[in-house]
C-alpha cells in the first residue's frame, strides 16, 4: 500500500488496505463472531486522469494545483497534476501519436530513426477539426516564421557565448551574460506569441500538424542514417525531396524555405535544389509582407516583435552564407537581419572577409557588436587596419558596456596596440584607463585577469610610469597610477596566477611599498592565494627589504601568518628554508588580533604539513 501523504488544505485519509490481519473481536453471550462481514478494500481507479496514462508525467510531483474536479486517488497520493478524463477520440489520439493533441514544438530530444516510410506523417482523423484553406495557409505561414525566429536565437546564443567565453574564468562575467542574453526574451515571446496565435486558428488542423512534424523532423541530425550506406543516404534524400516537393506544389513558400534550410545544414548545399530555394524564399519574403498588412499582426506582436518580423525573413544560417550563390542572392537585400546585424556583419560572422577597401563601420546589432567588436574578438588586422586609416573607429562603449578595447585586452594583444595608439590620440591615458563596462572593470583589470602580460610591457614600455599616492596622473612626460589599482591589478593577477605579470608589475614599482586600504602587501596576497611562483619571485625581489615581510595587515596578520593559515604548504617550506642572514621573518610568537600565531591558525585549519613545519621552525628559533 503507497502510504496516504498530507497535502496543503486536504483532509487525512487513513487506509486499512493491505493492512496485518487481526483476530476478529468476541461480542455478545454466545462467543461467536461478528456476522457483520469484513468491508472489502475500495478498488482504486487509476483511468479517470490522462495523465495517470503519460509515462513522462508520473515522477512530476507538483504541489498546490488544482484538481479536476477532485484528485483521482493515484495523483492524491503522488502529488500529481490532476487532469480531466480522456474523449474517446482523444484516447485514440494518444494511442496512435503518443503525443498531447495539440500542436508540437519544434525541437525534440529524441532522435528519429528513418525507415523508409512515412508512417510518421500519418495523423488520426478522428480529432481533426473543419478548417478552411484561408487558416491552413495562415498557420503554415506561421509556422514557417517561428522556426526561422528559433534558428536566428540559436546563432544569437553561440555569438553570445563566443564573446563571454575569454571571461568564464572570473566570477563577474556573469553580469555581462545577464546583459548580453536579456535580448534572447524577445525572440523567446515572440516565438510564444506565434505558437499561441497557431492554436488559437486551428490547433488540430491536419496540415498544421504534418507540417509541423516535418519541420521536427527536419530540425534533427539523423546520425543513425549518416552511419549508414549509400543505399540508404539515397533512399532518404529521395524521402526528403518528396515532403518539399509536396509543400512546393501546394505553394508553401515559407515551410519549403526552412525545410531546405534545414537539409543544407545537415547535408551540405545542394546545388540543384537552389533555384526552388531562391524562388520559395522571395515568395515567403511576400507573403510575410502580405501577413503584416492583415489584422493578424495586431493579435499576434507588440511593437518589438513587429521589428522581428520584418527581419527574420532575411535571415539565413551564417554556414549557407558561406555558399557563394547563395552570398550573392542575399547581398542584394542590403538590410538588416533579426539579429540587427548588417550585410557585412553576417558575412564576417560567417567566416567571409571583405575587401578592404569596402570595409566600413557598422552600427551596433542587438547585441552591441560592430564589425569592430567582431574583428577585436578575432585579432584580426585585415578588418582593423582599414578601420583605423579611414577613422572609423568609435570610441563609445556598446549597451554591454563591452568596448573594443575591453574585447581586445581579454583576448587580443595584438589589436590591443593597435587601438591603444589610436586612441591615444583622441583621449588622455586616464580617460582610457578609467573606462568601465558593466562589472566596473577596467581594460587594465581585465589584462590582468585574463594574463596579457604583452599589453602590461606594452604600456610600460610606451610610457614613463610613476606610482602615486592619489588618482590617474597624465603628464606630457610621465604617466601615474594610482597605488590602489596598482594592487587591485595586483591581486587580480594573483587570483588566476599569472605570475609574469607580477614580475613586470613589480620590476616597474621597484622597492615602492604598496599596500591597498586594508594594508594587505602583494605577498599577502600570493600568499592568501598561493601563487608559489609569484611568491618565490617577490621573496627574492625583496631580500634586503625585511620590512615588506613583517608588514601585518588590519587583522594583524603578516604574509607567514596567511600562508599558516591558508595551508600554503609550498611557500611556507620555501620562506622558512631561506637563511636567516638573507631574510628575516620575525619570530614565531607574533599574535593577530584573535590573539593566535602562525602554528595555531595552521592547526585550528588543519593544515599537518604547515604545522609540523612551523613546530620544526619554532624548535630552531629557540636554539
Amino acid at each position: 500500500m503507497i502510504p496516504a501523504k498530507t497535502l496543503p488544505n486536504q483532509p487525512i485519509e487513513i487506509s486499512t488496505f493491505n493492512m496485518p490481519k487481526v483476530s476478529t473481536p468476541v461480542t455478545g453471550t454466545t462467543g461467536l463472531p461478528s456476522r457483520r462481514k469484513e468491508r472489502k478494500p475500495r478498488v482504486l481507479s487509476y483511468s479517470k486522469c490522462r495523465f495517470c496514462r503519460d509515462p513522462k508525467v508520473k515522477s512530476k510531483c507538483i504541489w498546490d494545483q488544482g484538481s479536476w474536479p477532485n484528485k483521482c486517488r493515484r495523483c492524491f497520493e503522488k502529488n500529481l497534476v490532476c487532469s480531466p478524463p480522456l474523449h474517446k477520440a482523444e484516447e485514440r489520439w494518444e494511442s496512435s501519436r503518443a503525443r498531447p493533441p495539440n500542436l508540437p514544438a519544434l525541437s525534440i530530444s529524441e532522435e528519429p530513426i528513418f525507415d523508409g516510410s512515412l508512417e510518421h506523417r500519418a495523423v488520426s482523423t478522428d480529432i481533426i477539426e473543419e478548417s478552411t484553406e484561408l487558416n491552413d495557409i495562415r498557420i503554415l505561414q506561421l509556422l514557417a516564421l517561428r522556426s526561422m525566429i528559433l534558428m536566428a536565437l540559436e546563432d544569437y546564443v553561440a555569438i553570445c557565448e563566443s564573446l563571454l567565453e575569454p571571461m568564464k574564468h572570473d566570477p563577474v562575467w556573469e553580469q555581462h551574460a545577464d546583459v548580453l542574453y536579456r535580448g534572447c526574451s524577445a525572440y523567446e515571446q515572440f516565438a510564444r506569441a506565434l505558437q499561441n496565435r497557431i492554436d488559437c486558428l486551428a490547433p488540430h488542423s491536419k496540415l498544421a500538424i504534418s507540417a509541423a512534424l516535418d519541420l521536427e523532423h527536419f530540425s534533427c541530425a539523423p546520425r543513425l542514417f549518416l552511419r549508414s550506406g549509400e543505399e540508404a543516404r539515397a533512399k532518404y534524400h529521395q524521402y526528403t525531396d518528396s515532403i518539399i516537393d509536396g509543400y512546393h506544389g501546394e505553394g508553401h513558400h515559407g515551410i519549403v524555405t526552412v525545410l531546405l534550410m534545414r537539409q543544407f545544414l545537415r547535408f551540405g548545399v545542394i546545388t540543384d535544389r537552389l533555384p526552388v530555394f531562391f524562388e520559395c524564399r522571395r515568395n515567403f519574403m511576400t507573403d510575410v509582407a502580405t501577413f503584416m498588412s492583415s489584422d493578424v499582426i495586431e493579435e499576434v506582436a507588440s511593437q518589438e516583435h513587429i521589428r522581428l518580423l520584418e527581419d527574420s525573413q532575411l535571415f539565413i544560417p551564417g554556414t549557407l552564407l558561406r555558399h557563394p550563390q547563395i552570398r550573392r542572392d542575399y547581398e542584394d537585400v542590403g538590410l538588416k537581419d533579426c539579429l540587427g546585424r548588417s550585410v557585412a556583419l553576417r558575412k564576417y560572422d560567417a567566416g567571409i572577409i571583405e575587401e578592404q577597401q569596402n570595409i566600413n563601420q557598422d552600427p551596433y546589432d542587438c547585441m552591441g557588436r560592430t564589425l569592430l567588436h567582431a574583428a577585436c574578438a578575432r585579432d584580426d588586422d585585415h578588418v582593423i587596419d582599414p578601420l583605423i586609416t579611414k577613422g572609423l573607429i568609435c570610441a563609445t562603449k556598446s549597451d554591454s558596456g563591452l568596448s573594443p578595447l575591453h574585447i581586445a585586452a581579454m583576448r587580443a594583444p595584438k589589436t590591443f596596440e593597435k587601438l591603444y595608439l589610436y586612441y591615444k590620440q583622441l583621449d588622455d591615458f586616464s580617460i582610457l584607463v578609467s573606462k568601465v563596462d558593466v562589472c566596473d572593470r577596467t581594460i587594465l583589470e581585465w589584462a590582468a585577469s585574463c594574463g596579457h602580460n604583452q599589453i602590461f610591457r606594452f604600456l610600460l614600455s610606451t610610457h614613463n610610469f610613476q606610482w602615486y599616492e592619489g588618482d590617474f596622473i597624465d603628464h606630457v612626460n610621465e604617466v601615474g597610477l594610482s597605488k590602489g589599482m596598482v594592487m587591485t591589478l595586483l591581486e587580480l593577477v594573483l587570483h588566476y596566477n599569472h605570475s609574469n605579470i607580477v614580475e613586470t608589475i613589480m620590476r616597474q614599482a621597484g622597492d615602492e611599498l604598496l599596500k591597498d586600504d586594508q594594508d594587505r602587501t602583494p605577498l599577502w596576497y600570493a600568499a592568501h592565494y598561493k601563487c608559489f611562483d609569484a611568491w618565490r619571485f617577490l621573496v627574492f625581489h625583496f631580500e634586503g627589504h625585511d620590512i615588506q615581510l613583517e608588514i601585518r595587515d588590519k587583522q594583524q596578520r603578516t604574509p607567514l601568518m596567511e600562508a599558516a593559515r591558508m595551508g600554503f604548504d609550498q611557500g611556507l617550506e620555501f620562506l622558512l628554508g631561506r637563511p636567516a642572514s638573507m631574510i628575516s621573518v620575525g619570530n614565531p610568537w607574533l599574535r593577530d588580533l584573535a590573539g593566535k600565531t602562525a602554528l595555531e591558525l595552521a592547526q585550528d585549519n588543519g593544515h599537518a604539513y604547515c604545522t609540523q613545519l612551523l613546530m620544526d621552525w619554532e624548535s630552531d628559533y629557540i636554539t
